[in-house]
C-alpha cells in the first residue's frame, strides 16, 4: 500500500503541469512600519520601526495564488537608555527573509474591478540583533527564528502592469515578545 501511494505522488508531482504555470513575474516594493521587540509599556519610545521590504514573486499554479519571496530591514533607532531606571535598554534590528502565498478568491478578483482583496500568509526567517545601550554599547548575539503571519492587502491596478497596494499583516508567534503587526504601502510591478 506504502508503494501505491508513493507512486501516486509522484505522479501527481513530477507528472503533471501544474509546476509549469509557476513563473516570476513580479517585483514589489514597500514601505511601511513594523512593531519591533520594545516593550508595550514604554509606548512613548519607539514601538514601531521603519521597514522597507523588497519582493520578486509570480502566479503559482493559478491566476488566483501568487507567491513571493521578500526581504526586508528594520532598526528601532534607539541610542540612548530610556529613562527607566529598573530595566537596561536594549536597541534591535532585525533582518527578514520571506516565502508567503498571496490568495484573492474569485469573489474579489473582477477583471473589470482594478480593486482586489486578497489574504497573504507566509513564513519569515528573522536575524535579530542586538544591543545593550550603556555607557558602553555591548552587544547581544544574534538570534535567529521563524515566524509565520497572517494579514490582508488591498491593492488598486493602475496600470496593466503597475499596480499600488496596502498591506497589514500579525505575526504569530507563542513568545509574547516576538508577537508583532506591521503596515506597508507599496508598488507592485508586473513584467510578465
Amino acid at each position: 500500500m506504502k508503494n501505491v501511494i508513493l507512486y501516486f505522488l509522484t505522479l501527481l508531482v513530477f507528472g503533471s503541469n501544474s509546476f509549469a504555470q509557476i513563473t516570476i513575474s513580479s517585483l514589489t516594493f514597500k514601505v511601511g512600519a513594523v512593531r519591533n521587540f520594545q516593550n508595550v509599556l514604554w509606548n512613548n519610545y519607539n514601538i514601531y520601526a521603519f521597514n522597507p521590504e523588497l519582493e520578486i514573486g509570480g502566479k503559482f499554479i493559478s491566476s488566483y495564488i501568487q507567491w513571493g519571496v521578500n526581504f526586508s530591514y528594520w532598526d528601532d533607532g534607539i541610542d540612548e537608555p530610556l529613562p527607566i531606571s529598573h530595566n537596561e535598554t536594549i536597541s534591535y534590528s532585525n533582518y527578514s527573509f520571506g516565502l508567503r502565498l498571496i490568495t484573492t478568491p474569485n469573489i474579489f478578483k473582477y477583471s473589470s474591478n482594478p480593486i482586489n482583496l486578497s489574504l497573504v500568509t507566509g513564513l519569515d526567517y528573522n536575524i535579530r540583533n542586538g544591543t545593550i545601550i550603556s555607557y558602553i554599547n555591548e552587544p547581544i548575539p544574534a538570534e535567529g527564528f521563524f515566524q509565520p503571519y497572517l494579514g490582508l492587502q488591498l491593492s488598486y491596478k493602475i496600470l496593466n502592469e503597475f499596480s499600488i497596494m496596502g498591506e497589514a499583516l500579525g505575526y504569530i508567534n507563542v513568545d509574547a515578545a516576538k508577537e508583532r503587526v506591521g503596515f506597508w504601502l507599496g508598488g507592485k510591478y508586473n513584467f510578465n
